[in-house]
C-alpha cells in the first residue's frame, strides 16, 4: 500500500506503478476522469503499471478510482491474478457533507 501522488513512481512487490495524473475529487467521463468540485467527487488516478519480473514488457495503463456514493469504483486489471485499486475510507463527517446533513 502507498499514498498516491501525481508524478510518483513506486514499487509494490513485482509491480512498478507510475502515477501520471491524480485528482482528489473527480467524476468519470467517456474514457477518462475529470476534476470536479461538485459533491460526490471521488479520488481517481491515471496509472501506468509494469511487471518488473518481465523487464517492464507487460505495461498496463488506465484509470483507477475508489468511487463514492455518487460514482462507482474502477479497478485496473494487471493480469489474470492481480488488480490495482484505490482504497478509500469515507468518514461520517465527509458523508454528512456529501449528503448535506448536519454533523
Amino acid at each position: 500500500m502507498f499514498t498516491i501522488k501525481e508524478g510518483t513512481t513506486q514499487t509494490i512487490q513485482n509491480w512498478k506503478v507510475i502515477v501520471k495524473k491524480y485528482y482528489e475529487s473527480s467524476k468519470p467521463s467517456v474514457d477518462r476522469y475529470e476534476h470536479t468540485d461538485t459533491k460526490g467527487g471521488a479520488p481517481s488516478a491515471l496509472v501506468s503499471v509494469s511487471n518488473t519480473n518481465f523487464g517492464n514488457i507487460d505495461t498496463v495503463k488506465g484509470w483507477i478510482s475508489c468511487g463514492s456514493v455518487v460514482f462507482g469504483k474502477l479497478a485496473l486489471q494487471l493480469n489474470f491474478d492481480f488488480w490495482l485499486i484505490i482504497w478509500c475510507i469515507v468518514g461520517k463527517r465527509s458523508l454528512g457533507k456529501l449528503l448535506d446533513v448536519g454533523s
